[in-house]
């Protein structure tokens, strides 16, 4: 009895892994068998942006990449096998990435200079990834000074200084999200 050879398709024997943090590195290493002993290509025809997939050439490879605060949810993914004989296989799956706090972050910068007798004014502004409003409060203010916080990611730091307020005087602006986050912007 003679038995022809019939081509197998590739297989793939890793399992991926289908959560990451915003933020966060994702690193699946994938490996297919082939039970021909062929070496198969790896390719991704279907890829969030946030990914990379490198074929190396011996029947594994390597999806990697950073998901951004744009890529939150589920991002399909779609592996090909594809080995020399034409077997095709394909691994369908969906990476779900969950929401990280991002901090606040100051965008405005400090006046640093004012005459005495003057009006300083400094307008505050930050941003939050998480489109989130946070709470601009003052952990140290000189006396002459007074914050108003708007309510939108915008404060103003206003005041005359006077001749007691002469020479360095030390500010320190707290934002404050709803999720816990802090950033802190101190100056002189």
């Amino acid at each position: 009895i003679s038995v022809a050879n019939v081509n197998d398709k590739p297989v793939f024997t890793s399992t991926p892994v289908l959560a990451v943090d915003e933020d966060s590195v994702y690193t699946y290493n994938i490996t297919i068998t082939d039970e021909d002993g062929d070496t198969s290509v790896i390719t991704a025809p279907t890829l969030p942006n946030f990914l990379t997939l490198t074929d190396n050439g011996d029947n594994t490879a390597l999806l990697t990449g950073t998901p951004l605060q744009a890529n939150l949810g589920d991002n399909q993914v779609v592996i090909v096998a594809t080995d020399p004989s034409g077997g095709v296989t394909n691994q369908e799956f969906v990476i779900s990435v969950a929401n990280v706090n991002d901090k606040p972050v100051f965008t405005s910068t400090p006046i640093l200079t004012v005459d005495e007798d003057s009006v300083y004014t400094y307008n505050i502004t930050i941003t939050d990834e998480d489109g989130e409003t946070s709470t601009i409060t003052a952990s140290t203010l000189p006396s002459f000074l007074t914050l108003t916080d708007n309510g939108d990611n915008t404060a103003t730091l206003t005041g005359t200084p006077l001749q007691a307020n002469l020479g360095d005087n030390q500010v320190v602006i707290v934002a404050t999200d709803p999720s816990g986050g802090i950033t802190n912007q101190e100056f002189t």
